[in-house]
């Protein structure tokens, strides 16, 4: 069992907002998790230090409802509104197609990427079609990198995700999946440091891929599994 740490204070049967603390759930990095109800019904993780704080009040209904309507202002944005996570994101992706002076704008509006006209104008179009942030280190991603901003072409992941879909990494295409090499590598235990060396010294990704290490008798035994892929191609 992990330890508890040395300034441990039992929240239990606590309100924080609209939760109210039900148990200890864990301990991760040195930091309480408390189960809590919401008055909504939902059951709702948290963080202690985050209900101290009061950054965390409800399950999450509470921000949609803000959301969906509040308090507004005469631009048009609720006030509570305009300092939610995802009201930044609307803002900066904008930024980042149309203002020169961004220094992304090279890699988005530099190069012809735009927002939709659904989005251009009206967050409450944003919000509508993609939703609550699931967590902070989400963030909006084009799953087509030439394409625009639109609820067809964007969705919510985490950096390690998107960090895969950029221009820079290479992909393969197995029995119909699209993945990046460093996710091929690890699902077929392939060594992505050997396999990315081959890359960059101008070896066709099928080169690198079924090429095994003359040096090592594992690699052997991964060559005839590269072998096997017929179905490998290079996109």
């Amino acid at each position: 069992m992990k330890k508890i740490p040395n300034r441990f204070v039992d929240r239990t049967k606590n309100r924080y907002g609209r939760l109210t603390v039900v148990r200890l759930f864990g301990i991760k990095n040195h930091q309480t998790i408390w189960l809590c109800k919401c008055d909504c019904g939902i059951l709702h993780k948290a963080k202690g230090m985050n209900l101290a704080a009061g950054d965390t009040t409800s399950c999450g209904c509470h921000k949609t409802e803000i959301l969906k309507g509040g308090l507004r202002m005469s631009h048009g944005q609720s006030t509570v509104e305009a300092t939610t996570p995802e009201y930044r994101a609307w803002t900066n992706m904008k930024n980042r197609c149309l203002n020169p002076k961004c220094e992304m704008f090279y890699r988005y509006g530099g190069r012809g990427i735009k927002v939709c006209d659904r989005w251009l104008h009206s967050f409450k179009n944003f919000f509508a079609d993609m939703g609550i942030k699931p967590t902070r280190k989400h963030s909006i991603e084009r799953k087509n990198l030439n394409g625009d901003y639109k609820p067809s072409n964007c969705n919510w992941v985490t950096s390690r995700i998107q960090a895969l879909n950029t221009s820079k990494n290479r992909f393969v295409r197995f029995n119909g999946e699209r993945m990046a090499i460093s996710q091929f590598c690890d699902r077929f235990g392939f060594c992505r440091s050997a396999i990315h060396s081959r890359i960059k010294r101008g070896w066709s990704m099928g080169r690198a891929l079924k090429t095994p290490n003359q040096k090592s008798a594992i690699v052997e035994t991964k060559k005839e599994i590269a072998l096997a892929f017929p179905e490998l191609a290079m996109v």
